[in-house]
């Protein structure tokens, strides 16, 4: 997949990290405080909210206080060839297994005697469901495509053109973030793919959005920052798509990603870095942003983590580019199943009634497995 430059060096020195940090606002020495970030208010447009940068600090001393309180602000045709292939007749019997998806034997089981549906995409990377049920996919420097979800064929799509890297469905939205100079995130309705409604500009040309998820009922964005290396808030209204710039962190390794948020004070980062493990993005109890990393998702040098997402019962599921699928338990701290399915996935997105989708982005295919566990 085409990013910036990784640096593998620096990515294999992770240990278990546990990182204070804070708006970066170019203050001296790395030293940084923000102050009443997240202040709650009555407002409900363009609330303002306000910052302090604290200069001269200690060398590495970066803190917050109060950063998270509560901030209220208010068509070309494309055919696709879909291929159902039957589970072999080696796939592993589920006769003895108790039929709980509880058992991650039995489902694991399970995934490999359903039958798989393959589409025919090229490069498909980020995949989500809409507010129209359509299962939604970004073709990387390509097409946008929505499609149903029962036959899976493509509906309709958009020509992105160049530069398309990454994709975030929201409330009715798609936020299309490129690669390139301004603007960087381009936004359609689910209902008119032929024209763009707004655009949000970066902070600088070419930093390179990936992936950004939304906070405090779509007043807050999080957005990863790939060439940057950051993390970055801000504030948003969805009725004038107007942003303001909150703060930045530092996201510790090359390449943020992607996020898979839980709720408004957690989520999980992932980095397309060799060798770099899930981190977890929180706001704790001392109000401060803090990244940790989970070491046991380490993958090994020659793969890439490119996205995750936990099922009912709390398990992760890893995407990793040159593996397939990983899956560990609730605390990410035991490997529970590996699934080398392809070596060329770049997205993974999972439903509550166990429908997976697996992007191949190497081999340009969608795999779709429909195990019906109730």
């Amino acid at each position: 997949m085409k990013t910036s430059s990784t640096d593998p060096t620096a990515a294999s020195t992770s240990a278990t990290i546990e990182t204070t940090i804070a708006m970066t606002s170019d203050a001296p020495s790395s030293a940084i405080t923000t102050t009443n970030v997240f202040v709650s208010t009555t407002s409900t447009i363009s609330t303002v909210i306000s910052t302090a940068t604290t200069t001269n600090a200690l060398s590495g001393v970066i803190t917050t206080t109060d950063a998270f309180t509560s901030a209220i602000s208010t068509t070309s045709t494309v055919i696709s060839t879909a291929t159902t292939t039957s589970a072999p007749t080696s796939a592993i019997t589920t006769t003895d297994l108790k039929p709980n998806a509880s058992n991650i034997t039995w489902l694991m089981s399970t995934f490999a005697a359903a039958n798989q549906t393959t589409i025919s995409l090229s490069s498909p990377t980020f995949m989500d469901i809409d507010d129209q049920n359509n299962l939604v996919v970004l073709g990387y420097y390509g097409n946008l495509f929505q499609m149903n979800r029962t036959t899976m064929s493509v509906i309709r799509s958009s020509n992105l053109g160049i530069d398309s890297a990454a994709f975030t469905y929201s409330n009715g939205y798609y936020f299309i973030e490129f690669e390139g100079s301004y603007p960087l995130i381009y936004i359609y309705s689910t209902r008119n793919l032929t024209n763009f409604i707004a655009f949000i500009n970066g902070t600088a040309s070419n930093c390179y959005f990936r992936q950004v998820a939304f906070l405090q009922n779509n007043t807050i964005m999080v957005a990863t920052v790939e060439a940057l290396n950051t993390i970055q808030f801000y504030q948003i209204s969805f009725s004038s798509f107007s942003t303001t710039l909150l703060f930045s962190i530092p996201a510790l390794h090359s390449a943020p990603y992607s996020l898979y948020k839980v709720n408004d004070i957690f989520l999980y980062l992932v980095h397309y870095s060799t060798a770099t493990p899930i981190y977890i993005l929180s706001y704790n109890n001392s109000n401060n942003w803090t990244l940790r990393a989970l070491n046991a998702t380490k993958p090994a040098a020659s793969e890439t983590s490119a996205q995750m997402t936990i099922d009912p019962y709390g398990r992760i599921w890893l995407a990793i580019h040159n593996f397939g699928v990983r899956v560990f338990d609730s605390t990410a701290s035991v490997l529970l199943y590996s699934w080398p399915i392809s070596t060329g996935l770049g997205g993974i997105l999972l439903m509550d009634n166990y429908e997976l989708f697996l992007a191949d982005y190497d081999n340009n295919k969608i795999y779709r497995y429909k195990p019906n566990i109730n």
